[in-house]
């Protein structure tokens, strides 16, 4: 049966993932005032919602130290790794939102204007770049 859309909003969700059906059970508050929508229903769904900014890069870009992503930016010929918040990765491209530059101690919005240094898994810290 298909009918027009019904917004609603998403109340609770169970946080994981089925491993084999990859779906996550989630409850929606949604009016109903004609009582079309029954229990045990099932539906497609589309959900919108707002990320946070953040810029795109090579998934190659980003590395790890320790347990913490890492990026190298091109600073003054050399790569210099920082700490690196990231958003959203499809295995291609990974979003970088923050980093946090030597001697800072709060967290810099990505603006663009920062070049990044890849592969990641090839670099160490102040190596020079070609």
């Amino acid at each position: 049966m298909t009918g027009p859309p019904h917004p609603g909003t998403v109340t609770r969700t169970s946080w994981s993932l089925d491993p084999g059906s990859r779906t996550l059970r989630t409850e929606i508050d949604l009016p109903n005032p004609d009582g079309r929508v029954r229990p045990g229903m099932f539906v497609t769904a589309r959900l919108t919602a707002e990320l946070p900014a953040g810029w795109a890069v090579p998934a190659a870009a980003v590395g790890k130290a320790g347990d913490d992503p890492v990026v190298y930016l091109a600073e003054g010929g050399k790569a210099v790794r920082v700490p690196a918040q990231l958003g959203r990765g499809d295995g291609q491209f990974t979003q970088v939102r923050r980093v946090k530059r030597p001697g800072a101690s709060d967290w810099a919005d990505v603006t663009g204007a920062e070049v990044f240094a890849s592969p990641a898994s090839a670099l160490t810290d102040g190596q020079p770049l070609p």
